[in-house]
């Protein structure tokens, strides 16, 4: 019989590479039982072996690694993204998969990455379902070796989600370097050409 972490693992390569339409539901995500800015080593090394990131990890996620603090429950998190510019709309149930055009059009729109990397196109406003900007993002993480292949109503998992954020503070390092040298700096913290996937180093947090 096969175990419970073989079929969320099951489930989760379904909600990555398959059918784009409903979201996958995870149970106990771990912006959920590590809800505390204080406990965020916990959850990041939690995130890194969760099969598919939710919107309450992807949002717990970006406001610790970019602001060093995230409230303590989903409905103050989404609150927090919209006064933040990152979203228009709530991004749907808290324990659904999150988009990968939501994570990449925040990643963005915060000018985390470099002022070199940020899109100025006139679709990148706050982040809503079907926007422009959730495209352009994803697209243009990608072509910069940061994401995997995915569409922007795909998933990530835990392990890829932080490997952006460790591409992200790579990128921040290297503000001075060309924009061409960034996608091969270290195949291994990203998704260039011929990489084996990323490390799962948790990624630093902003002091306030």
């Amino acid at each position: 019989m096969p175990s419970r972490t073989h079929i969320a693992w099951a489930v989760a390569l379904g909600a990555l590479g398959g059918c784009t339409g409903a979201r996958t539901i995870v149970e106990l995500p771990a912006a959920q039982q590590w809800a505390s800015s204080e406990a965020q080593l916990d959850f990041f090394d939690a995130l890194s072996a969760q099969p598919i990131v939710t919107n309450d990890d992807a949002l717990h996620a970006m406001l610790l690694f970019l602001h060093a603090q995230s409230p303590a429950n989903y409905t103050q998190r989404t609150e927090a993204a919209r006064e933040l510019g990152w979203i228009n709309a709530t991004p749907g149930e808290a324990n659904a998969s999150a988009q990968v055009g939501l994570i990449a059009s925040i990643a963005v729109r915060s000018q985390a990455i470099r002022q070199g990397l940020v899109l100025r196109a006139s679709g990148n406003g706050p982040w809503r379902p079907g926007s422009l900007g959730g495209l352009a993002a994803t697209k243009r993480l990608r072509a910069l070796g940061m994401l995997p292949p995915r569409s922007p109503e795909q998933a990530l998992t835990g392990a890829e989600l932080i490997a952006l954020l460790r591409r992200i503070e790579l990128c921040e390092q290297t503000r001075g370097a060309e924009e061409v040298d960034l996608p091969g700096l270290s195949p291994t913290l990203g998704f260039a050409p011929g990489s084996d996937g990323p490390t799962l180093a948790v990624p630093t947090v902003r002091s306030r």
